[in-house]
């Protein structure tokens, strides 16, 4: 469903295995809505329905494209991202994302500033991001079953504000990525921060975060530093 005139596009799923594919065009000032449906718990046990079969992870995928001031919706759906953005540039995006199955957003090998992130439920992380640069002005992030954010693979990623809520890890940057935090706010989360090296190729990472009102201490490996301003 597409209103060329309101740059709108409707996606919705007949079956949680179903994906879509925004591929090397300019999507900037476009609303787009994917409205999935529930995994059944045969489907959920098997891991391997999370890949589709051309190897894309996402239940929206936007590879190649332009997305400034673009805003993104998804809701439930059956795939290992809800969202994953790949080799793309952004700024001003909006992120909104409801009962992630597994990775609620997955950034890869992009520039992407967003203005506003909001997850509400994700099986595995809320935000996931590699191999590019990153900003976020605005994020709440609530029910992440692992991390809130993990941020991998000589990444960048700054951060203007930040809830997380009911979460199992606040942040994580690691293998040679830097996180810088200025403002975060955290409640119900087992640690709220973490640095370490995961990946051989690499090395350890920085983690920074300027204001908090999390008292749980850092976990870092011998390879990564945490810095409080």
């Amino acid at each position: 469903d597409m209103n060329i005139k309101k740059k709108i596009i409707n996606f919705s799923q007949t079956n949680p295995k179903n994906w879509v594919l925004l591929s090397e065009g300019d999507f900037s000032d476009w609303q787009i809505f994917f409205n999935g449906v529930s995994m059944d718990a045969d489907l959920t046990k098997n891991k391997s329905q999370r890949f589709n079969n051309t190897g894309l992870t996402g239940c929206l995928n936007v590879y190649k494209a332009k997305i400034f001031r673009t805003s993104f919706n998804i809701n439930k759906g059956g795939c290992e991202d809800s969202i994953n953005i790949i080799s793309s540039k952004g700024e001003d995006v909006s992120i909104y994302i409801n009962n992630a199955f597994s990775d609620a957003v997955d950034l890869d090998f992009s520039e992407i500033a967003i203005k506003r992130l909001n997850v509400m439920s994700a099986g595995n992380d809320c935000f996931d991001v590699s191999g590019g640069n990153y900003f976020i002005n605005k994020a709440l992030l609530e029910k992440c079953n692992d991390k809130a954010i993990s941020v991998g693979e000589r990444s960048t990623l700054e951060v203007d504000q930040v809830a997380i809520n009911k979460s199992t890890i606040g942040l994580v940057s690691k293998d040679m990525s830097v996180v810088k935090v200025s403002n975060l706010f955290s409640s119900e989360v087992s640690s709220c921060g973490e640095a370490y090296q995961k990946k051989q190729e690499f090395g350890g990472a920085i983690l920074v975060i300027q204001k908090s009102n999390c008292v749980l201490p850092i976990k870092l490996d011998i390879n990564s530093k945490f810095k409080e301003n």
